[in-house]
């Protein structure tokens, strides 16, 4: 089947005796499972290879809609490599920190390391909420195309902000509720745009700016 790509195979079934021969056509489908398991911690997250998507996020998800948009949110974090560019970050940050700490140890002053850990940690959180906000747009998309109708999706964040009102005001490795809130109805009314106009669903790796009206580039979010 993996050497013959998405043509028909030919298979011959036989069941008492009697040979049947069927021509079975490969559907493409996504080859990263979704895994959903009991946790009261709201949360979902994404290893690179699975989706683990928290039971306590079916509470807040209200319809099938937003709760795909939680699945293409992670599978974007997937397909746009954000994990390997997390991963690089801070291998950039430890090896900078590692250079201070042996400069200072030279200068018999020992750091435990402290260099290497802090840079290293904000190196994996360098361009986290671009990260995010990059997700959620092309998160968005998949869920669209998947064929989910998105129209007031956006509650969701409305949802999780009474569920844990520090994301509110607090954005440190994510974009505050309010923000992603606003993101999403700009994301939605652009997929509806294209649809009105027959246009293909392709996501154009941007982020929605709340302080204006279109959507503009988003930064480098190496």
């Amino acid at each position: 089947m993996r050497n013959n790509g998405e043509r028909p195979v030919r298979v011959l079934i036989r069941r008492d005796g009697v040979d049947n021969i069927r021509m079975v056509s490969p559907v493409l489908v996504c080859a990263i499972p979704v895994q959903l398991t009991a946790d009261p911690v709201p949360n979902a997250f994404t290893t690179g290879d699975k989706i683990v998507i928290h039971s306590s996020l079916l509470r807040m998800a209200r319809t099938d809609a937003q709760l795909a948009l939680v699945v293409g949110h992670k599978l974007a974090h997937v397909t746009l490599g954000h994990l390997d560019k997390q991963r690089a970050n801070e291998f950039l940050g430890q090896a900078s920190g590692l250079i201070i700490d042996r400069v200072l140890l030279a200068a018999t002053v020992w750091t435990g390391g402290l260099f290497t850990r802090e840079l290293g940690r904000a190196g994996r959180l360098a361009f986290s909420v671009d990260f995010e906000r990059e997700a959620d747009y092309v998160g968005a998309y998949y869920a669209a195309r998947a064929g989910y109708d998105l129209v007031g999706a956006e509650e969701f964040w409305r949802t999780y902000s009474l569920e844990i009102p520090d994301s509110i005001r607090a954005g440190k490795t994510h974009p505050v509720t309010p923000v992603r809130f606003v993101q999403l109805q700009k994301v939605v009314a652009e997929i509806a745009d294209k649809r009105r106009r027959n246009v293909q669903l392709i996501p154009e790796i941007r982020v929605a700016d709340v302080d204006t009206a279109p959507m503009i580039p988003a930064e480098d979010t190496r």
